[in-house]
């Protein structure tokens, strides 16, 4: 499942807008990580996850939206005594000044807001920022403005509104959020833990 609700991803003509007053994306600045006890099946190698698999796909989601697949991935972290990988900082670097910085944890608690920086302006996407209703755009001398868009339901019924549309329209992927995209993702978290010395193996059974 998506992890960025497909609400965030059509990008309607008035977010357009909105994109075009604070300039070309320069730089985005995500942050998740709640607290967890480091003895949770989050953090066991047998259940293939960590602060990478479990958190970090919204941070590295949420940059590959709004810049594309960067050119290289630059990790550092560290691990639980399991093997685990507890928190991580990443580097997307795309090669040509754009950049974003991200932070996921399952050891520290962190705001889970993020930051997108423009030519001319920025905007900030208050907690939770992978399911926001909620973004302040910052330009210039002008007045911070808030734009508000509830959700529907409790927000997955944005990815439902989606993967009907496209079921009725004979698709088999999504514009809104497609197969590349997700395996760009995959491949991203997959460097960033080979960075940091995570070794994810199948269970027995699916080897």
């Amino acid at each position: 499942m998506d992890p960025v609700p497909a609400r965030d991803r059509r990008r309607p003509r008035a977010d357009r807008r909105r994109r075009h007053r604070r300039g070309p994306v320069r730089a985005g600045r995500p942050r998740r990580g709640p607290r967890v006890r480091p003895g949770r099946p989050a953090v066991r190698p047998g259940a293939g996850r960590g602060a990478l698999l479990d958190l970090g796909v919204y941070v590295v989601n949420f940059a590959q939206m709004l810049l594309g697949t960067p050119d290289r991935v630059v990790a550092a972290g560290s691990l639980f005594p399991s093997g685990a990988d507890a928190e991580a900082s990443l580097l997307l670097d795309h090669g040509d000044g754009r950049s974003a910085t991200l932070m996921t944890s399952l050891r520290n608690a962190l705001p889970g807001q993020a930051r997108v920086f423009g030519t001319t302006g920025w905007i900030d996407v208050p907690p939770r920022f992978h399911h926001p209703s909620t973004i302040v755009l910052h330009r210039g001398d002008a007045e911070p403005e808030t734009v508000t868009r509830p959700p529907i339901g409790a927000g997955y019924a944005h990815e439902l509104i989606e993967v009907t549309e496209c079921v009725r329209a004979g698709r088999t992927e999504s514009s809104v959020m497609p197969l590349a995209d997700t395996l760009a993702v995959q491949a991203l978290l997959g460097e960033a833990a080979e960075q940091l010395g995570v070794r994810h193996a199948e269970a027995p059974e699916l080897g």
